[in-house]
């Protein structure tokens, strides 16, 4: 009312009169609506710079189970990838005031912002829009792909369909087996092929 009321020609009291006469359940079904809308036509793909991180392998690779899939940053989309900024809010989201100074700023507020308890993640993002055919799918060229970690406890089968799913690839990414250093409590790296691809990598 404070901001909005001036630009419509309403005094305040006049304002506050009008909301106080709204139903609120109309407003707030309206709210939801459009939140919803929102959530179901964006996204955000995340990424790593660390793709040797233990913690990371236990909660986003199946408990080392899975991959990591590392991908070449000057071929897009990865090269648009923004660093996550991880910092706790000092107060409140004022979200009125910023998309009257500056509605940009709402990126790193909110997309691009994460607790600080989670900087060992190093993460990147990618923004994407989810309303075309394939709502949840990334185009992106395969050459992008520069190397596939296998998680330290990957099954058998699940290997073999992915090397023969690699057999079609453009160009071979490097391979590399995570161990676990059960004295150290680290992971480690074994080179599976002896492949390497230039320029940065960031991981999926």
């Amino acid at each position: 009312m404070e901001v909005h009321a001036p630009e419509m020609g309403l005094p305040a009291a006049e304002a506050a009169k009008q909301y106080d006469t709204f139903p609120l359940d109309t407003l707030s079904q309206k709210l939801n609506a459009g939140f919803a809308e929102t959530r179901q036509g964006s996204g955000i793909i995340c990424l790593t710079a660390v793709p040797n991180s233990i913690r990371m392998w236990s909660y986003y690779a199946q408990a080392h189970e899975g991959i990591c899939v590392g991908c070449d940053t000057r071929i897009p989309p990865f090269m648009a990838a923004m660093k996550v900024v991880y910092q706790n809010p000092e107060a409140p989201l004022d979200v009125a005031s910023i998309l009257i100074a500056d509605p940009s700023e709402l990126a790193s507020h909110i997309s691009l912002r994460k607790a600080a308890e989670w900087e060992f993640e190093q993460e990147y993002r990618i923004p994407i829009d989810l309303t075309g055919n394939h709502p949840r799918l990334l185009p992106f060229d395969p050459s992008a792909i520069a190397d596939i970690r296998f998680g330290a406890r990957v099954k058998d089968d699940f290997r073999h369909k992915l090397m023969e799913a690699i057999s079609h690839l453009p160009r071979p990414p490097k391979l590399i087996q995570m161990k676990c250093d059960f004295d150290r409590f680290v992971l480690t790296e074994e080179i599976i092929s002896p492949w390497k691809g230039a320029g940065e990598e960031m991981s999926k």
